[in-house]
C-alpha cells in the first residue's frame, strides 16, 4: 500500500462516510447539502477564494440548494475573533439555512461550529464563554435535547486540522 492509499484508509477509518476528499471535491458538495434539504448558508471569503466559491455555489444550483440569504457571509479574520462567531451566529438565526457549509481555514471553519452551538444553544446560553472546555458543549446538547445544524467543512489551508474536529478556537 503506498503512502496515498495509506493515508486514504487511515481518513476513512478515522471519520468514516462523514469525510469527503481528493479531485473533484468541490463539485461534490451540492449533493452532500441537498441531503439536509434546499437552504445552505454559505460562509467564505470571496476574494482570493472566489474561484472555490463559485465552483461551490455552482455545484449547491445544479443539486436545487439555494444560498440562505442569497448571499455568501463574509468569513472570520485570524484566530477566529468571537465577534466574528456572534456575526455568523447572528446569519444563521436570520436565514435559518438547512444546514451551514463553512470554506476556508481553520479560523472560518471553527467560527461556524461555534456560530451554529450559539444559534442552536442560545436560549440555554447566549454567552461563547460558558462552552470552553471539553464535553460541555455536549452536555448541553443532551440536557436540551438540540442538535446542531449539519455543518460541512470545505478546509482550504493545510494549516489547520479544524475540518476533522468538532473543536473550536476562538479568541
Amino acid at each position: 500500500m503506498d503512502l496515498k492509499e495509506r493515508a486514504a484508509k487511515l481518513l476513512h477509518d478515522f471519520k468514516g462516510d462523514d469525510y469527503v476528499f481528493g479531485l473533484g471535491v468541490l463539485d461534490q458538495v451540492g449533493a452532500l447539502a441537498a441531503a439536509y434539504g434546499d437552504n445552505a448558508l454559505n460562509i467564505g471569503n470571496t476574494t482570493y477564494l472566489k474561484p472555490v466559491t463559485n465552483r461551490i455555489v455552482a455545484s449547491l444550483e445544479k443539486h436545487g440548494v439555494k444560498l440562505a440569504g442569497g448571499r455568501i457571509v463574509p468569513n472570520a479574520g485570524p484566530n477566529c475573533p468571537r465577534e466574528d462567531v456572534y456575526r455568523i451566529e447572528s446569519y444563521i438565526l436570520h436565514y435559518k439555512p438547512d444546514c451551514i457549509i463553512a470554506i476556508g481555514g481553520g479560523s472560518t471553519l471553527d467560527a461556524a461550529k461555534a456560530a451554529n452551538l450559539l444559534a442552536t444553544l442560545g436560549e440555554y446560553n447566549p454567552e461563547i464563554d460558558p462552552y470552553f472546555g471539553t464535553g460541555l458543549v455536549s452536555a448541553a446538547l443532551q440536557k436540551t435535547g438540540k442538535k446542531l445544524l449539519p455543518l460541512i467543512a470545505v478546509q482550504t489551508a493545510a494549516s489547520s486540522g479544524s475540518h476533522l474536529t468538532k473543536y473550536a478556537n476562538i479568541t
